[in-house]
């Protein structure tokens, strides 16, 4: 709703700033299906936010993150995947993550000061999720807070 008024402020006040040393990126990240559509997290129905596209709503999205993380040049750049989301169950978010998480592990893979981190690995088992970690259907609560950031000290370089 705000991109343009948020990118302004990142590339004017933010990008080339003497005291930045690392860039964590962390979203709602949109879903998107096996090929490449992107799709409504809640129901895994096609829905159509972005357009035209050169190729698949995806790969048009994943080419949009890179190009914005260009401008960070070689600082580390750490990408926080999707959280779980209360309410859809666990195996079916990791099959509406999965394109995404594909391409996103494809993108640090081309940028050595890229790395990943994902939080479904410190909340979630492969069937059931830590619900306490959330304060509502997606945000963490300060104890999920405080459990994604100290697994994500621990894996930083």
């Amino acid at each position: 709703e705000h991109f343009g008024e948020q990118s302004d402020y990142l590339n004017s006040h933010v990008v080339g700033a003497p005291t930045l040393k690392r860039v964590v990126v962390s979203a709602m990240w949109p879903a998107f299906d096996a090929a490449g559509n992107e799709i409504d997290y809640w129901s895994g129905q096609v829905v159509s936010r972005f357009g035209p596209v050169d190729g698949t709503p995806l790969q048009s999205f994943v080419f949009a993150l890179e190009r914005q993380l260009g401008h960070f040049g070689s600082l580390p750049v750490t990408l926080v995947l999707d959280t779980p989301r209360r309410g859809v169950a666990v195996e079916v978010q990791r099959q509406r993550q999965a394109a995404l998480r594909k391409a996103i592990v494809d993108l640090a893979a081309r940028h050595p000061h890229m790395s990943l981190f994902d939080p479904m690995q410190v909340m979630c088992s492969l069937s059931w999720c830590r619900w306490n970690l959330l304060r509502d259907a997606n945000h963490l609560s300060l104890q999920g807070s405080i459990a994604v950031a100290d697994a994500m000290v621990k894996q930083a370089p």
